[in-house]
């Protein structure tokens, strides 16, 4: 063959240059597909997280949180970005909603809803100003309407069934009484960061709550198992002026039921502290964290309630070998006081266990949980997490103390951006059976005491 010819048998046909050497996947990677296949969802979710700026991004946490300087200088103004929200959960209605989150520069502006059927829903806005200097502080204000109509009652304490303080009707086939609330909310907070880690911030809320059997409930109805007159805060079956239809509520309308509806109008102020080490809130950071608060509540009108809350929480963020492998235990203490002589406290205003990731189901006077967490980062913005819980509660401390403890284990996985949580897959195990939660874009239930219920 001829020198020129050997030189052109070389050259390569346009048409077939790839710029690659082989296919970019091989018959033996069928792995890699199904896991990019699994992860597509929270992949692109959390890419859409942040198209909005962290300040805006940290309005989707319940937990009050003061921004640092640094985050508070960073975020660009004038962005703006709708977000789907999803809330699946085996002890409640699966709810779907979206958010707009943005930044107006000097504000963020959170507006939210969510439907979970005909009597469930949720609308939500917030605003929220915030300064870096002199020193980092943000005041926000916050509207909520929400219903939801398949709420569980078991009664108060660690085993409802046999407490005494429970007044169960003879005839009810079960122990759990279902019921219908809806909330209407109003909210103003202010907090500053004073140093790096140490936050304090004073917060007051008015909320109306309205409580009835949940439509169509049947004999499983909280009137229908406990006692009239038994649970305070509860409605009460029909009587004389009553009538026999419920008022219409925001998001459904009236419909036939045979109890009174029971509602209440109570004012709640409260004065938290928290000093918490950690470089981040939302990704595994070694760090501590403590806190604890104390609050007033007042009926307003003729609501003769008036109580108090008492409260604190301890954490450690232990790394283990890497500072992205974080063994958690934690401690948290919540109580409802009565003073003497005041009305009995509305059952839907005494002390639950959100933190409890089992069937979390008791409330009472005192609430005491504490867990053990592994946490770590598998890949960027996501990481597996198992766990293992105990709670109680009780009317007084050493009741609660003299408690057999519940116990929950399990795991999970969290979806997180750099300034804020954006959702969580777990399940959990117990001897009251399984739970399986999954929520993207609405709020974390280990929140604060001015959101929770």
């Amino acid at each position: 063959m001829a020198p020129e010819e050997a030189a052109s048998s070389t050259v390569l046909d346009p048409a077939r240059v790839r710029g690659i050497e082989r296919e970019a996947l091989d018959t033996g990677d069928a792995g890699r597909e199904a896991a990019a296949g699994a992860l597509f969802i929270p992949r692109n979710l959390v890419k859409l997280v942040f198209l909005a700026s962290g300040v805006t991004a940290s309005l989707m946490r319940d937990e009050q949180v003061v921004p640092r300087v640094e985050e508070l200088l960073s975020p660009k103004p004038g962005s703006f970005s709708v977000l789907p929200s999803l809330f699946l959960d085996t002890r409640r209605r699966a709810s779907a909603g979206a958010q707009v989150l943005g930044n107006l520069g000097f504000a963020a502006v959170r507006l939210a809803g969510g439907f979970g059927g005909i009597h469930d829903g949720v609308g939500e806005a917030r605003v929220g100003f915030a300064l870096p200097r002199p020193l980092p502080f943000v005041l926000s204000f916050e509207g909520l309407i929400d219903t939801r109509s398949t709420l569980d009652y078991y009664g108060v304490g660690q085993e409802p069934g046999t407490d005494p303080r429970n007044l169960f009707l003879r005839k009810a086939a079960t122990t759990d009484g279902v019921y219908f609330e809806e909330r209407i909310r109003g909210l103003v907070t202010l907090g500053a960061r004073i140093g790096q880690d140490f936050e304090w911030f004073v917060s007051s809320s008015i909320l109306r709550s309205l409580v009835e059997d949940t439509p169509g409930g049947g004999p499983g109805t909280i009137t229908s198992v406990f006692q009239p007159g038994s649970v305070a805060g509860a409605p009460s079956l029909s009587a004389a002026g009553c009538g026999v239809t419920a008022a219409p509520t925001v998001f459904r309308t009236a419909l036939p039921t045979t109890s009174c509806p029971a509602s209440s109008l109570i004012t709640y102020t409260e004065l938290a502290v928290r000093l918490d080490t950690r470089a981040s809130k939302s990704r595994p950071s070694p760090g501590v964290l403590v806190g604890a608060y104390g609050g007033v509540a007042a009926g307003v009108g003729d609501d003769p309630s008036r109580f108090y809350r008492l409260g604190a929480q301890a954490a450690g963020f232990i790394s283990v070998r890497r500072t992205t492998n974080i063994l958690s235990p934690k401690l948290i203490l919540d109580g409802t006081v009565r003073p003497a002589g005041a009305a009995p406290v509305p059952f839907t205003q005494l002390v639950g266990q959100p933190e409890f990731r089992g069937i979390d189901s008791r409330i009472d006077a005192l609430a005491l949980v504490a867990s053990l967490d592994y946490r770590w980062s598998m890949i960027r913005y996501l990481g597996p997490r198992i766990f293992l819980d105990m709670a109680q509660v009780g009317p007084s401390m050493g009741a609660l103390l003299k408690a057999p403890p519940r116990f929950a284990t399990g795991f999970g996985f969290d979806f997180f951006s750099n300034s804020t949580e954006l959702g969580q897959a777990m399940m959990s195990f117990s001897s009251e059976g399984v739970r399986v939660l999954f929520t993207f874009g609405v709020p974390t239930q280990f929140g604060d005491r001015q959101h929770r219920r």
